[in-house]
């Protein structure tokens, strides 16, 4: 090491120490001090950012790293400072025009700059330019890696261009594979081939297309059949070449031999059954089911043979007027599995296919049946017994759903012993039973529209919560009611406990914030359900997820895994585009909005959907109607419109269209507050007092309305649930919110004559929201009601429960009222 490298490793060292034992103030302050002595030290002005970057500070180590990527520095220590802090700030632009520039500067010598270009290219998903990079370096460098690099770009780029240009751009790597000397049997080049054939293909394309003629040529070549043994993304997209091609003798024949071989791969059942229903031909589909017997009787653990049984009997059934045989098949595969937690997942399409057909299904449940009676059935037996039946019985009134969560609890008590000695991490194998209680007094609300069904589900999950502290599904269950019955303490609360980390928070958050803004009327703003999901902020998730995204795509691209690039790539805009993502900011900003394309990926699969068939718990306990992009657009107009209106805009929009199709996402209010925005905008654009006077019309009917409403859903005879009301009242001061921003407020200057033209809107508004925010005694009432409701229940139990109700209500309607009295100067608080 030379005198100088050896003084420039003293210096930075302590940097070094500090980054790696965690001390990034201290590494920050090292970094600042060498820098006051010698502020053009580019390793140090990294190391800096890096320092900055994690002790939070990235915004004064965004405009340190982009001066020191702007004298593109080649040593590489301070690239590789470099790239990580631009990595973290997700400057992905930067570090592909730094590396590009720094291998144009060595005329294409420099593969290792060469190859970051690439990677950095991959980050930002700029195919056209990674290509271009990745082609000159296979021409200047002659490695099949770079070849494959630059064709992946090629078809990337294809498929991601408009229609007109995709045609020809897939030519082109379709020609340099063919310029090759020989046949890849690399299994991921391979499959890209592969891949760009079936690009080519339009989807109402012959069989006999080229590109499809092609690629069975393809598959077909010497030592190909063994390399696609070694791939199940090789086995999958055969199998997707032969049914585009209509090849189905060969389909069959190939998910035969697999089968005959032992292979346990469902796809290989799926692929001979869809080969079937095109064959049309009873000897093949009486061999498929001999086939399959014989798998059963061979294996009799492997599921999948019995489901594949049932599947074939369910498309092409023995009989079609006779059920008989899927009878038998489903009594078979319950004696086999009724042991298994995924044996009402497995059976209950199957009910549900007789059921649709209005075919028997008796002799199906006696057989569920008589688990009670058999001698000494495991827990998971009578809880499938109980899932399946409950499924396929059928609606029950109140009273009977009732009785049934009393059974299911005594039975969850019952079963308790069975997880006694397991540590208190682990679930309770009793705890569906508790969930089906719940389930049960659900049901009986959503029939009766009682609230004191989902007072005792409340007492009877929280007992169930509190001896398996881990249960997702009862939390999930237990926020859902406590939304229901506006009571947010309790929401964040069990949110939190859910410990919901990275994607869950795009897949999962719903479950809390899906109209959480309900819950925010105060006069600061009630945002502590907020709390539950710190990374809305900042980014969130969706700024992590970028970041991890990008590097996922860069990881494939180096290690050449083309099979995964499109399955990344797609994932990475379904994050960047994602539903949940707008609706939890609009939550808690109600504003910021985005027209464009919107990817849902709200998980509802961990609700337990083990109703009666045709009834869905998720709908029995969501808040209003489904939030999904008719009704992020919607709000995108009102405030988009109000916006403008507020900047001195007149233009009117006809909203007529637009409200129709939103209305299958808005609720009533929300349409009503849809109109209502209009109204200002009409306000606005209103030239003459005779125009004005009509908005202010329409917008005193609107407020009266929304009054009519709340008084209605407050009365004592009212099944309306809480959170209804609290919706009026969060309309309601949206609308005063609205009416704000978009009208300029009436002079307070009492020397003035007349009243502004504005000034009815402020007055109807003030009047509403006064009267909507005095908290209802049915609202605060609760504690009496919960203990008369749950009398016969575990008292301590029905004392804390009814007391934390009383509690979370009793905050939020008192946070409306001082919300209103700050806001209009009347006094007081609650």
């Amino acid at each position: 090491m030379s005198g100088r490298a050896l003084l420039e490793s003293r210096r930075v060292r302590p940097i070094y120490d500090a980054l790696d034992s965690g001390a990034y103030r201290s590494a920050a302050a090292t970094a600042q001090k060498l820098l006051k002595s010698q502020p053009d030290y580019p390793l140090v002005q990294a190391l800096l950012c890096v320092a900055l970057i994690r002790s939070g500070r990235a915004s004064e180590a965004r405009p340190v790293a982009l001066k020191v990527a702007a004298k593109r520095p080649a040593e590489a220590s301070v690239l590789g400072a470099l790239q990580m802090a631009l990595v973290d700030l997700r400057l992905f632009d930067e570090i592909a025009k730094l590396y590009k520039d720094l291998w144009d500067r060595s005329k294409g010598t420099n593969e290792e700059f060469g190859a970051h270009a690439v990677m950095g290219f991959a980050r930002v998903k700029d195919w056209k330019a990674l290509q271009a990079v990745a082609l000159k370096m296979h021409k200047a460098h002659n490695e099949g890696n770079y070849l494959w690099w630059g064709i992946a770009g090629l078809y990337l780029q294809a498929i991601n261009s408009p229609e007109a240009q995709r045609s020809l751009l897939l030519t082109l790597p379709s020609r340099l594979i063919s310029s090759q000397p020989s046949q890849t049997l690399h299994p991921e080049r391979l499959h890209l081939h592969l891949r760009i054939l079936l690009a080519q293909v339009p989807p109402d394309a012959p069989a006999d297309h080229a590109s499809l003629t092609e690629a069975r040529q393809v598959l077909g070549k010497e030592g190909v059949a063994e390399v696609v043994k070694t791939s199940l993304a090789l086995q999958e997209i055969r199998r997707e070449v032969l049914e585009r091609a209509k090849r189905w003798d060969e389909l069959r024949e190939d998910a035969v031999k697999e089968l005959e071989a032992g292979s346990v791969n469902y796809a290989n059942h799926l692929s001979l059954i869809s080969a079937l229903q095109h064959l049309s031909s009873e000897e093949a589909t009486s061999s498929a089911r001999s086939l399959f017997e014989a798998r059963v009787a061979a294996v009799p653990l492997e599921r999948g043979h019995l489901l594949a049984q049932l599947e074939l009997e369910r498309v092409l059934p023995s009989s079609p007027s006779d059920p008989t045989r899927l009878h038998e098949l489903i009594n078979a595969y319950f004696k086999a599995f009724g042991t298994k937690p995924v044996c009402y997942e497995d059976l209950r399409p199957y009910l549900a296919h007789l059921l649709d057909a209005q075919q028997p299904v008796a002799p199906i449940l006696e057989h569920f049946r008589a688990v009670f009676a058999g001698e000494s059935p495991t827990l998971q037996t009578i809880i499938n017994a109980h899932k399946l039946l409950r499924f396929a019985e059928g609606v029950r009134t109140a009273e009977e759903e009732s009785e049934k969560a009393e059974v299911f609890m005594k039975l969850h008590a019952e079963g308790l012993p069975h997880g006694k000695n397991l540590p208190e991490t682990e679930l309770q194998p009793a705890d569906d039973l508790a969930v089906l209680a719940g389930l049960a007094l659900i049901s009986a609300w959503s029939t009766s529209h009682d609230v004191k069904y989902l007072h005792r589900a409340l007492v009877h999950l929280e007992s169930a919560l509190a001896q398996s502290t881990p249960s997702y599904r009862l939390k999930i269950l237990l926020i859902r009611i406590y939304r229901l019955l506006a009571a947010p303490s309790p929401v964040f609360a069990h949110s939190g406990s859910l410990r919901i980390q990275n994607i869950q928070q795009d897949t999962l958050s719903h479950f809390a914030l899906s109209r959480a803004s309900i819950f925010s009327t105060a006069a600061d703003g009630d945002h502590s359900i907020f709390l539950a999901f710190p990374s809305l902020g900042n980014g969130g998730i969706w700024g992590m997820g970028e970041k991890e995204n990008a590097e996922m795509i860069v990881k494939a691209y180096h290690k050449e895994a083309y099979s995964q690039l499109e399955d990344f790539i797609s994932f990475a805009d379904r994050i960047a585009n994602s539903l949940q993502r707008h609706l939890a900011l609009l939550e808690l900003r109600k504003l910021d909005l985005s027209d464009g394309a919107v990817s849902d990926n709200r998980d509802y699969s961990l609700i337990p959907e083990w109703q009666a068939h045709g009834v869905s718990v998720d709908a029995q306990t969501d808040m209003g109607t489904k939030q999904a992009g008719h009704w992020l657009r919607a709000f995108a107009l009102i405030y988009k419109g109000v916006l403008g209106a507020s900047l001195g805009s007149t233009q009117v929009a006809d909203n007529e269209t637009a409200v129709e199709a939103f209305k299958t996402e808005l609720t009533p209010q929300e349409a009503a507050l849809f109109d209502f925005a209009h109204v200002l905008v009409q306000f606005n654009a209103a030239t003459d007092d005779e125009a004005r006077k009509s908005t202010v019309q329409a917008a005193a009917v609107f407020f009266k309305e929304l009054e009519r409403e709340y008084e209605n859903a407050t009365s004592e005879k009212s099944v309306a649930l809480p959170w209804e009301a609290l919706h009026i009242a969060q309309t309601a001061f949206e609308a005063n919110a609205l009416l704000e921003l978009a009208v300029p407020a009436p002079s307070a200057n009492k020397k003035k004559k007349g009243k502004a033209p504005s000034a009815p809107l402020f007055d109807v508004a003030r009047s509403t929201l006064l009267k909507i925010s005095e908290p209802p005694a049915t609202a605060l009432a609760v504690e009496g009601k919960f203990k008369a409701d749950c009398g016969d229940l575990n008292a301590e139990l029905v004392q804390t429960v009814g007391k934390g109700l009383q509690d979370a209500r009793r905050k939020i309607w008192e946070g409306v009222k001082e919300g209103a009295s700050r806001r209009f100067g009347t006094g007081g608080g609650a």
